[in-house]
C-alpha cells in the first residue's frame, strides 16, 4: 500500500515538473496562432490598380479585440491569387510581398486557371487555405477606402454569433467617364441606419456586393460551388444569407471601379439580364427556394424588357431555348405566368377602364 502511494506521488510530481517546462517552453516559443482574419483577393491584369487595392488593405486598423499595438501579421494574412496576369501586376505584387513576407502570401499561376475552366470565381484558390475566423473579399481592381473598415465589421461581428455576413455601403467609379456615384443599395435610395439583410431583401435590392463584405469562415461550405456551372458572388451571398443573419451597415468603406477591362464593362445590359435570369434559375434548381422562383420569374420578364428595348430579342430566344431543355418545368412556368398576365391587363376592373 505505501508502496502505491509512494508511486503515485511521484507521477504527480512528474507530471507537473513536465507541465512547467512545457509552460516555459510555450512562453519562450509561443505556439503560432491563427489569424483572425483572412482578407482575399483574385487578380488579373490589374496593373492600374492593384496598388491602391493593397495600400488598402496594409492601411488596417486590428479590431477592438485585437492590441493597438499588435502587428498586422499577427491578426491577418492577406491571401492572393494572381492568374498569370501579363500586364505588370505580379510584379507589383512581388514587390509588396517582398516587403510585407510574414504578411502577403501569394499564389502565382504561370497558366491562366480561368481560361482553362477552373472555378477561380468567387475564390477558389484563396477560401482553401485561408486560416482566418473571418473572411475579407476585394478584388485587385477595387480598394478599401477608410483604415476602419475592417475594425467596424469584425467588431460586430464578434458581438452578434447569429450573424454570418455583414455589408457596407460602398461607391463606383467609371474609369472611361470619370463620373464617381453611389453603388446601388435598395434601389439607390439613401441609406440612414445601419439594417438587418434576408435573403429575400438581398434579391430584391441587390444589396452587398464583394467587396464590402466580411463573413464567419465556419459558415462557408465548399460543397456550394460544386453544384453550379458557373459560381458567382450572388449565389455566395444568398447562400451565407441562409446560415445565419446579415447586416448592411451605412458607412462607405469602398470603390468598385468600372473599367475597359472588368467583366461589367464589357456586358450591356441585355447580357447582364440574360446572366441574372441564369443566376435565379440556377440557384432555384439547387435550392428550391419559394423566392428563388418569384425572382426568377421577375428576372425573365425583365430581361425580354431589356432585349426588346434593344432589339436583342434572338438572345433572350436563344436563352428560353436553352432553359426549355434544361428545365422544361420552369419553362412552363414562366409562360404561364406570361399568360395570366396578359389575360389581366385585358380583363381590367371597370374603374380602370
Amino acid at each position: 500500500m505505501c508502496k502505491s502511494l509512494h508511486i503515485f506521488f511521484f507521477v504527480c510530481i512528474f507530471a507537473r515538473f513536465i507541465g512547467n517546462i512545457i509552460s516555459v517552453c510555450l512562453t519562450i516559443c509561443p505556439m503560432p496562432q491563427s489569424p483572425l482574419v483572412s482578407i482575399c483577393c483574385i487578380t488579373y491584369n490589374h496593373a492600374p490598380f492593384i496598388r491602391q487595392c493593397l495600400d488598402g488593405f496594409l492601411m488596417q486598423l486590428p479590431p477592438s479585440c485585437i492590441s493597438k499595438d499588435a502587428k498586422m501579421s499577427d491578426w491577418c494574412e492577406i491571401l492572393i491569387h494572381d492568374d498569370a496576369s501579363t500586364d505588370g501586376t505580379t510584379d507589383v505584387i512581388r514587390e509588396y510581398e517582398a516587403r510585407y513576407p510574414d504578411l502577403i502570401k501569394p499564389i502565382y499561376e504561370t497558366v491562366n486557371q480561368y481560361q482553362n475552366g477552373h472555378k477561380t470565381d468567387i475564390d477558389f484558390f484563396n477560401y482553401r487555405r485561408a486560416k482566418g475566423k473571418y473572411i475579407a473579399y476585394c478584388e485587385g481592381d477595387d480598394y478599401w477606402t477608410i483604415p476602419d473598415k475592417l475594425r467596424r465589421q469584425v467588431d460586430f461581428l464578434e458581438q452578434h454569433p447569429s450573424y454570418s455576413v455583414c455589408f457596407h455601403l460602398a461607391r463606383i467609379y467609371e474609369t472611361y467617364s470619370g463620373i464617381l456615384r453611389p453603388l446601388y443599395y435598395d434601389f439607390r435610395q439613401p441609406m440612414e441606419v445601419d439594417e438587418d439583410v434576408t435573403p429575400e431583401y438581398f434579391l430584391r435590392s441587390s444589396v452587398g456586393q464583394p467587396l464590402t463584405m466580411v463573413f464567419r469562415t465556419s459558415r462557408y461550405d465548399f460543397d456550394w460551388v460544386n453544384h453550379y456551372n458557373d459560381y458567382c458572388d450572388t449565389m455566395e451571398i444568398y447562400h451565407l444569407l441562409r446560415t445565419g443573419k446579415g447586416r448592411m451597415m451605412k458607412f462607405v468603406g469602398g470603390q468598385y471601379n468600372l473599367h475597359s477591362g472588368g467583366v461589367s464593362a464589357t456586358q450591356d445590359c441585355c447580357q447582364r439580364s440574360v446572366e441574372t435570369m441564369d443566376d435565379y434559375m440556377t440557384m432555384y434548381l439547387y435550392m428550391g427556394d419559394k423566392e428563388l422562383l418569384t425572382f426568377y420569374v421577375n428576372s425573365v420578364f425583365f430581361a425580354r424588357e431589356d432585349c426588346e428595348k434593344h432589339g436583342k430579342m434572338p438572345l433572350f430566344r436563344e436563352w428560353m431555348t436553352r432553359l426549355r431543355r434544361k428545365s422544361f418545368r420552369l419553362w412552363a412556368y414562366y409562360h404561364f405566368v406570361d399568360c395570366k398576365r396578359k389575360i389581366k391587363s385585358i380583363i381590367k376592373p371597370k374603374n380602370q377602364r
